[in-house]
């Protein structure tokens, strides 16, 4: 699980260390990282040549040793080499971690692969040790647990690359061997015996009286795989296979003017297992998540083109079909538009907005360009992307027309008594720059935005002259209470604060400094006069209002029947209606256990910590965000964040509590933030509507009471994005803290501060 802090690790080495770590841009969750070297900490390897090539080869290696900054060489065991650092565990306060880096530079052409054999005996859960393989400074894949010898091979660019076998461990505990093995490294030749015409592909792939030939594997070959066929179209047959991809080519002359289009369907793993169109090696086209059949079009130069369909499956994790889809391939003139239908009619407050939905006919039309128009403007107005804002009460049509052929449909627009803009505040913790993925600020500071126009944001201020950082808030009334990342419990003056101040006052509670204690989320219960924390994402604490200090007999461990116990039941959001009922979102679950990897709306118990899930919702949760009601309206909303690795998604949403249903708000900031402590001002003397009672009550009994002691790590190998806790093993704390049974009941006990 990457948390505040671990955002936080680049510095840390650079502080300790002079030497910049680089983190995946494109892994969920935990990243794998490699220490970077300047080049004058390499040694040559001349035993480890012997031992690492296969029989002829003569790929040079290097190893290093700078045992002050965590890295050891690999050494000669038998026949092949073996890490270094077996049972040498990080320094958490330097480094960090420990690594063995062994590296070779290849200078390649087209239609070569890297491939080796290697064991790996550690830890069984992901972000404690592991064995990567990165080309540079970039992972290409990753193993921990048990893994006897096995054979991996990786496709390479043409170029030139420095292959580097990483072994890292962390600060603490050790399993197995505590060691990764490695052996029979060499480049190895890709080409294209392998790929065989098949008349079954060719008729489902082509349109009506096509005559494009389809060329894809015979068998798996490495890394690759073939497509098959389904029903009447094609489909990727790489399903849950991680690091593979199925590969599928046509080649074709065209004449001058004539396009590509096709038909496509893909169900997977947001962002990073993808399906990738080329034309003669150039992308033009990148899909992920869970997407219907579309239609694309792409217009092609005169003469002959490769055109490649790849679904490309990264290093872990399955969601949804976790499969892709292709159907009616064609070249020739591009395909002409014969119609458009758009969302019959739509009703929205005035203040508020509203996304049309339409869809130009048919779907591989090669021009679905199209325009919106208002009758009445005075009473809604759309813009270029179909989203429409209410302006007056009353009702108006908002046409759409495409460019090609001039096909119009309309959309009858009621619009109802304003809803204006609520204000919603919250301490921003990082925001994207750009909308390039990876490229973010840490912020630091208090902000507000609303939730017509989340983009606008007003920044107030930091916590502090040391941008402390927040990491989970509340107000009440006439005071804002909250925790930061040292631990430390703060108040605030609401009046000021809103005013545009912040000044808070801090003060140390019983637990502070305790590397157990990382509050997550609070939300106040006006109910019964109650504040809560969700610590370390697993347990649910009451507070003392008046000095911070948590109450330490009143910890729960956070339970969800639906959630098997190997997947983790961790909570990253968490708010309280003023009628008592109290909602989680929780981390989704991959295919393994039976979830899409979205996040889970839950009702939460606050008596006995049963988490019931009320949905799946459509976009996942990763890392600190927050949640909150509008104690005014009803409306609960969430500042949904997946990591700063990852740009998408990373939304304010209104979320339906009975359905799990997500409205769409926009994004705080022009291109995402992660929103920490957020809150909806909320005095009681302004009498509020009063929140409705849940449809129906949990239907799921409390569960028993653990009678053994939780393993601190998962049974089965992980898929990603199932985060794990940062501290693992007997001796440390896992979530809240150490759970002792005794007597059939489970307890949770944080450590004292020491003094």
């Amino acid at each position: 699980m990457k948390r505040v802090y671990s955002i936080l690790l680049t510095a840390v080495l650079l502080l300790c260390t002079a030497l910049p770590v680089t983190a995946l841009d494109d892994v969920e969750g935990f990243s794998p990282v490699r220490i970077e070297h300047d080049g004058s900490v390499l040694r040559d390897a001349a035993d480890l040549n012997e031992a690492l090539n296969v029989e002829g080869g003569t790929l040079e290696f290097a190893t290093m040793e700078m045992a002050d900054y965590g890295i050891y060489p690999w050494v000669v065991e038998g026949y092949h080499a073996k890490s270094g650092n077996t049972g040498i565990d990080g320094d958490p306060n330097t480094v960090g971690v420990t690594q063995s880096q062994v590296s070779t530079t290849v200078d390649v052409g087209t239609d070569t692969a890297i491939s080796f054999r290697f064991r790996v005996s550690c830890e069984n859960a992901d972000g404690t040790d592991y064995f990567a393989l990165f080309d540079g400074y970039d992972c290409l894949a990753y193993w921990y647990g048990e893994h006897d010898w096995q054979t991996f091979t990786y496709p390479l660019s043409s170029g030139t690359h420095e292959i580097c076998f990483v072994y890292t461990k962390d600060a603490q505990n050790s399993e197995g061997d505590d060691a990764s093995y490695l052996d029979d490294v060499q480049l190895i030749a890709v080409t294209e015996d392998h790929m065989f015409n098949c008349d079954e592909l060719d008729e489902a792939l082509n349109v009506d009286g096509g005559e494009l030939e389809f060329y894809t594997l015979d068998e798996p070959y490495g890394n690759d795989r073939p497509w098959g066929v389904e029903g009447d179209h094609a489909v990727s047959l790489n399903r849950g296979e991680d690091s593979t991809i199925a590969v599928l080519t046509t080649t074709v002359t065209a004449c001058e003017g004539d396009a590509v289009s096709f038909l496509y369907k893909v169900s997977g793993e947001e962002d990073f297992d993808l399906l990738r169109f080329y034309v003669d090696e150039q992308e033009a086209l990148c899909s992920s998540g869970e997407v219907g059949w579309e239609g694309f079009s792409y217009a092609l130069t005169e003469g002959q083109h490769t055109l490649s369909w790849h679904y490309d499956k990264d290093f872990s994790g399955s969601h949804f079909e976790d499969t892709a889809y292709l159907d009616d391939v064609m070249v020739g003139a591009p395909i002409a538009v014969t119609g458009v239908e758009i969302t019959p009619e739509v009703t929205v407050p005035a203040c508020r907005r509203v996304q049309l939905v339409w869809e130009v006919f048919p779907l591989t039309a090669h021009n679905k360009a199209v325009t919106f128009i208002s009758v009445d403007e005075s009473i809604a107005t759309v813009d270029a992307n179909g989203v429409v804002t209410g302006v007056s009460e009353g009702q108006t049509e908002v046409d759409v027309i495409t460019e090609d052929g001039g096909f119009s449909a309309t959309c009858i627009v009621t619009v109802t008594e304003a809803q204006p803009p609520v204000d919603i505040y919250g301490f921003m913790y990082a925001r994207m720059e750009d909308d390039v993925e990876g490229y973010y600020y840490d912020v630091q500071e208090w902000c507000s935005f609303n939730d017509v126009h989340p983009e606008d944001v007003a920044y107030l201020g930091p916590m502090d002259s040391d941008h402390s950082i927040v990491l989970c808030a509340e107000q009440v009334g006439d005071t804002i209470y909250g925790y930061d990342l040292n631990g430390r419990f703060f108040r605030m003056d609401t009046e000021t604060f809103l005013a545009g101040t912040v000044a808070p006052e801090f003060n140390d509670c019983n637990v502070t400094g305790d590397s157990s204690f990382y509050p997550n989320e609070m939300a106040y219960d006006h109910s019964t006069g109650t504040m809560y924390i969700i610590n370390d994402v697993t347990g649910l604490w009451q507070i003392d209002l008046e000095t911070g200090d948590v109450l330490l007999d009143t910890g729960i461990l956070v339970t969800c029947d639906e959630i098997p116990e190997d997947a983790g039941t961790y909570v990253y959001a968490f708010a309280i209606d003023l009628n008592g009922n109290a909602y989680v979102m929780l981390a989704g679950s991959g295919l393994l256990w039976g979830g899409n990897g979205c996040s889970r709306l839950a009702r939460l118990d606050l008596a006995t910590g049963v988490a019931t899930v009320i949905a799946q919702t459509a976009t996942e949760c990763w890392q600190e965000q927050s949640m909150c009601f509008d104690h005014n309206t009803g409306v609960l909303y969430w500042s949904q964040f997946n990591t700063t690795y990852n740009l998408e998604p990373m939304d304010l949403y209104i979320i339906d509590t009975a359905t799990g249903e997500l409205q769409l708000c926009g994004k705080i900031s022009p291109y995402g933030a992660q929103i920490l402590g957020m809150f909806v001002p909320y005095f009681p003397g302004d009498d509020p509507q009063p929140t409705p009672e849940p449809t129906a009550e949990p239907t799921v009994e409390p569960t028993a009471e653990p009678t053994a002691e939780p393993t601190a790590e998962p049974t089965a190998e992980p898929v990603e994005p199932t985060p794990q806790p940062p501290f693992t093993g007997a001796a440390s704390l896992v979530g809240v803290g150490i759970i002792a049974a005794a007597a059939g009941a489970a307890t949770v006990i944080f450590g004292r501060k020491n003094g």
